[in-house]
């Protein structure tokens, strides 16, 4: 028999016991062993626990009930089992083992108990275009794990939605793959995303160039923590976003993850991790390559701890700056074949902004395109200081090499330049314009003007900037001057040495500097 005959057949005894030989007639699945419970007159029929009879008796099943089977899945990838994972949501069963089978699923699975719900050990797979979302996490602390999520590459399909309402909503070792749109969107406190592998995910026409395209996308809560997934194929990776407007979020992190874009020809503004709006950002240990546009994207974000990442054939591999940010940490991460290594700007878009107490030190950026570092503000009525660049290694790759400058300051205040290593700039060394109170020391610069020996300076002071204090700084090689002061008042040059430069310190067009104890050597 099936549920339907089941529903048709009076019980006489209490405490009968009948076999269900299926849950859909002929199937073979579902099937087991029920009882009357003469004692119920109230509960309802919930297709899975509880069955009530045209007379209005109740049988119910015993033993363990976490096999979707039970509900009538049929597990055979064409069939839609939706309603029956739904069937048993709505059942109340807050546990359900998918015994490592495949389910079609044609419309959204909506976890919405307040008890906290598992789900695992199962492979969803979208049958058509109406599966937006596959699932949407609800009311509870609700817990995903070894699940795969097919979108089969159809059109409006995505992953998984945390809704608000979903606290500590938990996802590990899923496997997310093809989904047109994002794999998880949406965002609540205390979201632990682990342990998860996503592929090919945000990539369909339908995700146009909406936040969707990201592979996961989580915003407007804080303690949400993204670590050791590995996302492949990806159009934009992972966007922690909190409006520019809004309420600050906080303490969420993004450590430890492996992701890897469609390549420089993809999409021209996708991102590794783009995030706004946030406070102690933790970014640590990520290895991020082959996105057009940046590798790190902090915008409108304080105190971001940027650590130990490699980010490898971005665009920027760090950038931070447009609006108004501070305390940013940029420490100890690898940066390979990038445009630029690190960027803090603040441009004339954006008006009346403040960047300060920035630390950017003991990178290494190894063939930058444009600039290792570019530290830049044009925007007349916004202001950039106390940057502290220290202890970075830029190289340009010898005479192929066509970064610009290995570092450029440009209308900064009150910064430091302070024992960093480069070499091989296609023009200056270090660039400094529109610059006030800069401290440049201990730097070591070689070969640097690779475009035409002898043009382009180790140190560049433009006549716009005052008050620049170059101490003990060597340079080696290429250099028309080691240092060129083209203007300016209040600096000082000092304890310069240099070799294989076209000639040593030049200020005969800055006004009144003090100099000293440069010499050739």
């Amino acid at each position: 028999s099936d549920v339907i005959s089941l529903r048709n057949m009076e019980p006489t005894i209490p405490g009968q016991q009948v076999y269900l030989s299926s849950y859909g007639y002929g199937t073979g699945k579902g099937g087991g062993i029920l009882w009357f419970d003469d004692t119920d007159t109230t509960s309802s029929d919930n297709g899975v626990s509880v069955f009530v009879t045209a007379g209005g008796k109740r049988y119910k099943r015993r033993g363990d009930l976490s096999d979707p089977f039970l509900a009538g899945a049929l597990g055979d990838v064409v069939t839609d089992d939706s309603q029956a994972f739904n069937r048993m949501i709505s059942a109340s069963i807050y546990y359900i083992n998918g015994r490592g089978r495949t389910y079609g699923i044609n419309s959204t699975i909506l976890v919405n108990q307040a008890t906290p719900c598992l789900i695992e050990n199962l492979h969803w797979s979208a049958l058509s275009t109406s599966v937006c979302p596959t699932c949407r996490s609800q009311n509870g602390r609700h817990t995903f794990k070894s699940i795969r999520f097919n979108g089969n590459g159809l059109a409006n399909t995505l992953g998984l939605i945390i809704e608000s309402t979903a606290t500590g909503t938990r996802v590990e070792g899923y496997n997310f793959t093809y989904h047109s749109r994002s794999a998880i969107s949406g965002g609540a406190s205390d979201v632990f995303i682990h342990n998860n592998k996503f592929t090919d995910n945000g990539n369909g026409a339908d995700a146009a160039t909406g936040n969707l395209r990201c592979t996961i996308i989580l915003g407007e809560f804080s303690r949400m923590s993204v670590i050791n997934n590995t996302l492949e194929a990806c159009n934009w990776g992972v966007y922690i976003r909190s409006d520019v407007n809004g309420v600050r979020q906080y303490y969420n992190k993004v450590c430890y993850n492996v992701m890897r874009g469609n390549g420089l020809g993809a999409g021209s503004d996708a991102q590794g991790i783009s995030a706004s709006n946030q406070a102690f950002l933790e970014e640590v240990g990520n290895h991020i390559y082959d996105f057009k546009n940046n590798g790190i994207d902090n915008q409108k974000c304080d105190a971001s701890v940027i650590h130990n990442n490699s980010i490898v054939n971005c665009s920027d591999a760090v950038f931070i700056g447009d609006r108004s940010c501070r305390r940013h940490s940029i420490i100890g991460n690898l940066m390979i074949d990038c445009n630029r290594g690190v960027r803090c700007q603040n441009d004339t878009n954006f008006k009346g902004m403040v960047i300060q107490d920035v630390i950017i030190s003991n990178n290494i950026i190894e063939n930058p395109g444009t600039v290792g570092i570019d530290v830049t503000n044009t925007s007349l009525t916004s202001s950039m200081t106390r940057v502290k660049l220290a202890n970075n290694e830029i190289r340009g790759y010898g005479s192929t090499s066509t970064a610009l400058h290995s570092i450029r300051m440009i209308g900064v205040t009150n910064s430091q330049i302070i024992g960093n290593t480069m070499s091989n700039s296609y023009q200056h060394g270090v660039y400094i314009k529109a610059s006030d109170i800069i401290q440049v020391s201990d730097n070591h610069c070689q070969d640097v003007s690779r475009i035409a020996t002898g043009s382009y300076q180790g140190i560049c002071v433009e006549s716009d900037s005052n008050r620049c204090v170059i101490r003990s700084n060597t340079v080696f090689g290429g250099a028309g001057y080691a240092v060129l002061l083209a203007g300016g008042s209040g600096h000082t040059v000092a304890g310069t040495r240099c070799r294989s430069t076209t000639s040593g310190v030049s200020t005969s067009s800055a006004t009144s500097p003090v100099v000293s104890d440069n010499l050739a050597f």
